[in-house]
This record gives structure tokens, sequence and C-alpha cells, in this order.
């Protein structure tokens, strides 16, 4: 790869070991990897062992950046960046380096020793490897073991193995989980490109990874994003995204020693029955909250637990004497993103959802939690947060006490990320990785795959930026991983860096006893907390300590924009709900002090209602809803007044009160029975949601986005949540690009041209054979059709021939079945079966249809009301003004058009005594040759005056008849401009409805634009300031 660059989770590039998508996904690749000075440490390589290797590349086009540049070899090497096969240090046999002496690794770009040990050991040449002289360690003897050290487990990097360790193919998944129990690391789930085991069990002292077979019938699926915690020896397993795109809200629990899955639902249902006879009346049942009619729960804030959800963060707290797994927020295809916790009971089996105080939290995806029992808080970090239409990567940080169920803003990180991973070591909190990208065009700082690693200090309330891993010789940034503890030990497992990590990173803090002063004992982070004993002079690691004896932090901390942050808080509550030192002014939250008003100086100072305020941090309808109190009205959530919980609608009682108007515009101290009084209407239930929405075209109609492959709709702001490793491979929010499957339907059948069909990455084209440019369009590779089930060669069943199979070129003959080729790719003309154009994919004129690929074109039916048609939909071109429909076969009635178009014709009614003008100018007007009008004459001794003007010369035809005759003509052959004739109420019959005269004029041959002034008149003489002008559109 000698140039990467796009926009990082959007634009992707795919590549397969083989020459289809049915083959194995390799490697997405995403974001900044080398652009112009700028590369990762290690460029990606990827082999293909197939003989084939099919790329697919897939932009949204939102940001243009350079895009790529890559080179290939086939049976070659592995190679640095630049730099030629085996980096010049070895010879290429058979696609493996054979290394010189004194190199190694998979490219012979390692040294032996590398960087000559660092002047901190020699060099052993019969091990291969440095000897580190005492302190130092790694394979350069880089690293300071006081300081803190990296390493890679199991890796040897001047090893000139080039094929995985097999655990570590194993290992390859991200979104994963793991647990510690005594000295095993348990790994559940995650997503990877090839199936991969469900359950990993890893042994710290023996090294080895080990394949669990669950000896279950009845098992969990497969799934992502989900969350596991330990409790009396097994582990329980929450939520999740499964393989088919659904969310789940599934706890299973695995019993460690037998091996065994139990869904924790099914032993609810068991107490349920136990207690059922102890429970009263009152509408609440344990282990259940009892939901409303919106999903909420009727006893508490929010929807009813558990919810439905992926990318939430749970961890075991202790509540008193009840162990209690909290379930932090999360994304649910139903409510969005959730600002909701959830409390599972371990003991009891029961779920809650938790009404929480203090700052209004908003719902976030892919943060960590950690649980500091010093505290008895919870440290939440970081996450994916709804913006509108479109997703933010934050850096916040907050604490929440679940025993007063109280949210507080800390300090937030340098930079946000989310997908990252955390662990508590001695009351720092360490942090590493994570996608940091933020959708900007250019970001070098703010990366798809980040190895920053940072520190939290919990009692000083502040952030440091540790070093990162040093050249490790493999990849260490990506996100997706976990992080486990082990004996004060970080374990980085697993995650994504455009291709699925199997790879172990083992951390090692460093001392506090090496620093000798109190500002460098306070200030140092080497991976544990120091704290400074005055007396003894001595720095040693966090226990707790007294402050009256020891210096715990620095005076020199991290410079925080306090001001910027107060500015931000909207809600008095979350500007008293902080370490930022805010105050709340009226309306706006500000640093230290307000200008012209007392300010609010703590939480309980807080005047407004908390509940609109928790309200207005609800964005979805449903979310809204779900809790009791709220509304949803004009795209925005609000305080619902009297609203059931029994209804979907709202109850209005006693006397009418007032609607509820948006929050911003509200006045909480204003009494509902002040002013003017208007009902409250019953609001109108939710729109669908995005995941509802099962066709491209329904989903397309919202701020939805539908992925093709995955056949999923889908909300702008949760693509990342969806698809964080480019499972979607293409997508849209058009209607016009939408293609709905039906039951059965494959998808590939639907491209009726081999233009569209090679478009798709996931079909080929088989010709008929007829050098006409007929064949169809199927699922399959370079090599010919494929079964997408089984990912086999279809040759048989799909009756295509190697010889008519196309995957990247079409035929050069191309007339969809109309005619042949003159010289192979010129379309003999005139094309036949009433087609035309250069590859006879039209109808011709008079005729519609889809004549692509052998399709047939039919004859325009206007009923004798128009000769042309839409040649694709068909819809007539009629020529008469006022005869419309598909076939011209009903009046313009709205419009003052009347009579039996299958039987005649349409006519405008012209009353008595006005003058219309019809000017035909417009474009709809382009087919219009003849517009017919009648009239009735209402007074029996008046004669009737009968004026027509044209801007042009036309054909006029003026006919009457009675209700006892038959239609005679007057005038039946005129061609001009004007005509003016008076009808003598002595030869006509007018003003009796029994036998009545009826006009009708014929107006014909014409083409717009044109002008024509039409009127009957019964007057006398004409009078200008009775007789009405209409213009008719």
């Amino acid at each position: 790869m000698d140039h990467f660059a796009t926009e990082c989770s959007w634009d992707h590039l795919y590549v397969f070991d083989g020459d289809s998508i049915y083959d194995p996904l390799l490697a997405v690749f995403s974001g900044m990897v080398v652009q112009d000075n700028y590369h990762v440490p290690h460029i990606p390589e990827v082999v293909a062992r197939s003989g084939s290797a099919l790329l697919y590349f897939y932009s949204d086009a939102a940001y243009n950046l350079t895009g790529f540049k890559i080179s290939y070899r086939i049976n070659g090497c592995p190679r640095t960046v630049g730099g030629e096969e085996c980096s010049g240090h070895g010879v290429c046999l058979d696609g493996i380096c054979t290394c010189n002496a004194g190199w190694g690794g998979p490219a012979c770009s390692v040294r032996m020793c590398p960087e000559g040990c660092s002047g901190n050991g020699q060099c052993n040449p019969e091990e291969h490897r440095c000897q580190c002289h005492s302190g130092y360690t790694g394979a350069d003897c880089s690293q300071v073991v006081e300081a803190g050290w990296w390493e890679v487990v199991g890796h040897d990097i001047t090893s000139q193995l080039t094929h995985s360790n097999p655990a570590s193919t194993l290992l390859e998944r991200s979104s994963h989980t793991t647990v510690l129990i005594d000295d095993m690391v348990w790994l559940i789930g995650g997503y990877s490109f090839t199936d991969r085991p469900f359950i990993l069990k890893y042994d710290i002292y023996g090294d080895k990874w080990i394949a669990v077979n669950s000896t279950s019938i009845k098992k969990p699926m497969y799934r992502y994003g989900h969350t596991t915690v330990v409790y009396n020896g097994s582990i329980y397993m929450y939520g999740g995204m499964k393989a088919d795109g659904n969310i789940t809200h599934e706890l299973w629990r695995l019993d460690t020693q037998t091996l065994k899955w139990r869904e924790e639902e099914e032993e609810e249902q068991e107490n349920e029955k136990r207690k059922a006879n102890k429970e009263n009346d009152e509408g609440e049942e344990e282990g259940h909250q009892r939901k409303n009619s919106s999903g909420g729960c009727s006893h508490a804030r929010g929807p009813c637990a558990p919810i439905q959800c992926v990318g939430h963060a749970s961890v075991v707290v202790q509540k008193g004497t009840e162990n209690i797994m909290l379930v932090i927020f999360g994304h649910s295809s139903v409510y969005g993103y959730l600002n909701t916790v959830q409390e599972y009971n371990l003991d009891e089996g029961t779920w809650s959802t938790v009404e929480t105080h203090g700052a209004i939290v908003k719902g976030v995806y892919g943060h960590t939690v950690v649980w500091d029992p010093t505290t008895a808080l919870v440290y939440v970090h970081g996450g994916l947060l709804s913006h509108d239409s479109t997703s933010q990567v934050i850096a916040t940080l907050m604490t929440y006490d679940p025993i007063m169920q109280k949210w507080k803003l800390m300090s937030p990180a340098p930079v946000p990320r989310f997908l990252h991973s955390a662990v508590l070591v001695e009351g720092l909190m360490l942090v590493f990785g994570g996608n940091t990208h933020n959708d900007i065009a250019y970001s070098y700082g703010a990366k798809c795959y980040s190895a920053d690693f940072l520190a939290y200090d919990i009692i000083c309330n502040s952030w440091h930026t540790l070093h990162q891993p040093p050249n490790l010789y493999l990849d260490v940034a990506r996100y997706g991983h976990t992080a486990s503890l082990h004996e004060s030990k970080m374990y980085i497992i697993g995650g994504f860096n455009g291709k699925m990590l199997g790879s172990v990173l083992r951390y090692h803090p460093g001392e506090c006893k090496q620093f000798t002063s109190s500002e460098e004992c306070l200030n140092a982070f080497p991976g544990r907390k120091c704290v400074w004993i005055r007396i003894l002079k001595l720095c040693e690691p966090n226990k707790n300590n007294d402050k009256n004896a020891y210096d715990v932090c620095s005076n020199v901390t991290p410079a925080v924009n306090f001001t910027e942050l107060c500015s931000k808080q909207q809600s008095c509550l979350s500007c008293m709900s902080n370490t930022y030192g805010c105050k709340w002014c009226g309306s706006a939250c500000t640093h230290n002090k307000c200008v012209e008003y007392k300010g609010v100086g703590s939480v309980d100072g807080c005047e407004e209602d908390s509940l609109r305020s928790h309200c207005k941090s609800l964005k979805t309808c449903k979310l809204c809803r779900a809790h009791q109190h709220c509304d949803w009205q004009k795209q925005m959530c609000v305080v619902a007044r009297n609203r059931t919980t029994s209804s979907e609608h709202l109850e209005i009682s006693g006397e009418n009160i007032l609607s509820t108007p948006p929050i911003d515009q509200q006045d909480h101290h204003s009494s509902i029975n002040s002013g003017t009084r208007n009902a409250l209407h019953p609001h109108k239930p939710c729109e669908a949601t995005c995941a509802d929405r099962l066709t491209c075209s329904k989903c397309t109609e919202s701020t939805c986005v539908w992925c093709f492959n995955q056949q999923r709709c889908v909300n702008n702001n949760s693509y990342l949540v969806s698809f964080p490793y480019g499972q979607c491979r293409e997508w849209t929010t058009e209607t016009k690009k939408c293609m709905d499957l039906k039951q059965g339907d494959r998808r590939c059948a639907l491209h009726k041209t081999c233009k569209k069909c090679q478009a798709d990455v996931a079909c080929g084209w088989c010709d008929d054979g007829s050098s006409t440019g007929i064949g169809r369009c199927m699922e399959g590779g370079q090599r010919g059709p494929i079964n997408p089930i089984t990912g086999v060669l279809n040759w048989i069943s799909d009756n295509c021939s190697a010889s008519n199979w196309f995957f990247t070129e079409c035929p050069l003959c191309n007339c969809n079945g109309h005619s042949t080729c003159d010289n192979k790719s010129q379309c003999m003309q005139p094309c036949g079966n009433n087609t035309e154009g250069s590859h006879c994919q039209h109808c011709t004129h008079k005729f519609y249809g889809s004549p692509i690929n052998g399709g047939l074109c039919r004859p325009c039916m206007c009923n004798e009301h128009g000769e042309t048609c839409n040649r694709e939909t068909g819809r007539c071109n009629c020529h008469t003004k006022g005869v419309t429909g598909d076939h011209c076969d009903r009046c313009d009635n709205q419009n003052n058009y009347v009579g039996e178009p299958l039987h005649g014709s349409c006519f405008y009614d012209l009353q008595i005594d006005y003058q219309f003008t019809f000017n035909l100018s417009k474009q709809e007007d382009r087919h219009i040759r003849q517009i017919n009008f009648f009239n009735i004459p209402t007074k029996s001794d008046v004669d009737t005056v009968f004026d027509i003007y044209c801007s042009k010369a036309t054909n006029i035809k003026i006919s009457s008849k009675t209700t006892r005759s038959h239609e005679s003509w007057i005038i039946s052959n005129y061609t001009g401009t004007r005509i003016k004739q008076r009808f003598s109420a002595s030869e006509y019959t007018f003003g009796f409805a029994e036998n009545n005269t009826i006009f009708f004029v014929y107006v014909y041959n014409f083409t717009s634009p044109i002008e024509i002034v039409v009127s009957f008149s019964q007057h006398p003489k004409l009078d200008l300031f009775q007789f009405f002008s209409i213009f008719s559109l």
C-alpha cells in the first residue's frame, strides 16, 4: 500500500481472498494510512492465498480525499514502505522470505538485535536477540522497566516464520468481550470476517488460547457489541447485535464449570410463578416492570428493562447488600441512543429502569465504564453521541453514583474517542486506543485507529497523556478491542485496524519509587498513581492514603477551558452538577460568576423543572413517549400535560388546558390555569422507526439510510453504530436508487442490463449467446456464477457456459435482442420490435414499455384523445384540454371540464355573460391540440351572442342540440382567428329546462402557445362594468 487516504468509517476498500464477494473477506481499509509524510508505523499487507484477489472500493463522496495507490505481487514476499521484497536483506522463495544472517521478521526488516540494543544491552548472536541490561527491556532494550513497558504476548519479532499463529487466527475479532476468572481470560463473541469460536479461554500463565465448546443444546446465537460480567463464577452476557442485524435484549448465563448456557428469562419466569400467590393487586410484578402502551414503564422514567441494545456498557456494583449489574446507555433500533440506566439484580433475577438525577445526560454508544470501589462511583468515558442527523465522537467523562442514582460531569479527555478500552489500576483509569475520528475532511490527529494511551487521575480529576507503545514491530493502533487486568498488568486483546487483529498486547505498569522529588512523583504516571510521603520524602503507589500525610495532586494541572465547558451546559441541573466551577445565571451557564444575576450556586438552587430538561434530552419520538411524563410534539420532546399511561392519547379532564409549547418557550413560573385556554389535542402516533422499514422505498421516505447488501434500514445518525466494521458495502438515501426485493427474489436478477449488473459487485452477466445483447444477471465472480449460500460455482444449475460469462466487461454487441451488430459493437438500424436508439434501448414514437434485455414495446392506449405517451410508463399525452388520466379516460372535473371521453370528449362549461381567457402556454400544454366548450343560454326571450378570438389561426366548429334532438352543425369548417355570431331567441329554444338549446364549440388543429378568448352573452348591450373576465389557467 503506497498511498491511502479516504474518509474514515464511510469510504472503504474491501479485499477478498478470491474473485467474488462470496469468498473470505481479508480486510476493510478506511481512513488515513499513507498520506504525504504521514504513515502508520507498519503499512498493511494482505496475502490472498487462493490465487485471486477481489478489490472493491465504495465512497459516499462526502469528503473527497486523495484516494489510494496500491501494488500487488504474485508469489511475492513482504516488504517495507517503498522498499523491495524482503527489504533487500533476504531472498524470496515461494512467497516466504529467507533472511540473511543478522536479519529477521516476515520482511527481513528487523535486525537480529534491533537498534543495536539501544545501547542498553548486548547482542547475543546465538539466541538472535538482545540481552538487555538490568532495568531495560523490549526487543531493542529501549523500554525502561520502572517507567512501565509494553510487549506483544507470544511474539518473537526476529522470527522468520510468516504463517500466523493458529491461536492468533482464532482470536481475530472485534466488539467482543473479555472477563477474568482466577488466572483465565474468557473471551465471548465478537465480530469477525469469517467464523470463529464463540468462546475462547486464555491461560495467562500457560500462555495458551483454547476454544471452548458449550455442552448446552440451547445456546445463544453469535453476536457482537454485547457485554459480559462475572458473578459467583458465572458469566452473564447481555444484549448485542446478532449476525442478521437484529439487536437483542437477551440475558444469558454461562456456568464456567459445566459450560452450560441458560437464558435468564426462563429463571425469571419460574420465580414469578412461585411468587404469583404473594402479589397484590397494585399492578406491579416482581422481576418485570409493567409497560404502558408507549413502551415505557409505569413506575419509572424510560423504556422498560430489559431493553434491546448494542454498544452499551455493564459493570457489577454493590448497593447495600445487593449485587447489581448496571447497564449504561447503548443504542436501540427502537429508541435510538439510550440515556437510560438499567439494573439487573443478580441475586433476585429482576430488572428495573432507574430514574436518575443530577446532570442531564445524553445517550452514547461504544463508551467504557469502570467501577471504583473506593469512591463508590462508576466512571463513564467517551462514546458516539447522536447529533441531529449525524453522530459525533465525544471526550466526555462523567460519574454515576449507583446509590444516589446521580450523574456528575468531570473533566473531559484531551481527545474524543469511542470503541476504546479502559481499566482501573490503583486510582488511575488507563484508556487505550479507539476510533478518534469526527467527520472532517482532514484530521491527522484524529484517526480511525488510535494507539493513544491516556490516564485519568480519579483523585485529582485530571487527564494525562502517557507514552504510546513503542515500535513493537506490529500494528498496535486499533479499536473494538478489549482490556483485561490481571495482577496490575493490562492485556489488550483483539481489535480492528482494517484487518481483524489476533494479537495480544501486555502493559506492565512502572514503579513509583524511582522518583526522588515531590514534583517528579506527582507529575509522572508510570501506569499507576503515585503519591508523595512528606515526612519520609518517598514516592509510593496510591493506597487511598491520608491526604494529611501525603501529597496526592500536583500543583501543575493540565489546562482546561472551564469557560467553554460551562457555556455548553444548557440546563441548571447540568450547570450545577459538574467539577467546572459553573454558575447558573437564569438562562445560561457561566464560569465562576454572573454579570447581572445573583446566580445559582448549587443544585438545590435550581428552580427549573428537572422533568422539563429531562424530556428535552430525549431525541426520538418513541424514547420520549416511553417516559410517562413526556410527549413528542413538533419534532421535539416536551413535558406532557395529563397524559394517561394506559392510552396513546392525552387525557383531557375537567376544563380545557393549555397545549404544551416547545420547551424553550415554556415559562416554568406560570400556571397552566392562566392565559388563553386551548384544548390539548391527542398526539399523532410515532412514525415507524428506520428499523421497521423493511424495503428501500419505505426506508428512503424518512431520514434513514438503506444498505443494499444487508437489506437493512438504519437511521442517519446510527450508521456507525450499525456498521462499525464496514459491513455495509453500498447504501443510499434516495428512493430513485431503490430496488425493492419481493419474497423469493434474488437481488442480482433485478438488474436488467449488463452495465447495471456489473456495477453491483455481487453480480455477473450471463449472455444468452445470440449476439443480440440478451442475458441474465446473477450472483457470481470472475470465475462464473456462484451459489450465494454455499459460495460454490454454479455453472450447471444456472445454465450458463464459461464463454457467455462476463464479470468485469460486457459483451461488445448489445442491441437488447432487437437487432444484431454489423461490426461487433454497432447495432444495425433500424431496430426491430418498435424500438430505437443506438442500442435499441427505447420504444419508438407511439409505443411504450421497457425494451431492455428483450422487453416488449406496446402501442399507446389513449382512447383517440392522444397518439403519444411516455415511452416508459405508457401515460398518454392527451391532446384535448380537460381530458386526463393515464389513458385519457377521465375529465378534469376539478377544473370544470365535464363529459364522457370514452364515448366522446370533455367540454369546459362556459357560463352565460362571462368572458373566459385560456392561455395555453405552460409546459403541461405542449401536447394540447384541441379544446372544447359548451354553453346553455338561460334567458328565454333574449338573443345569445357568441364571440371567440384566437391568437393564431385555427379550426373552429360550432354545433347545437336540444334535449330532444341530435347535434347539428352551425359552423362545420372554419379556419381563422375570430368568429362573432348572434343566435336569435326566435330560432333557438332558450330558458326551458325540458328542451333547452346547448351550444358546443370545438377549437382544434393548433399548437401551443395560444391564447383563446371566448364568451356567450345574453345582454342586450354589453355592459363592461357588469361583464366579468375569467382567466382559466
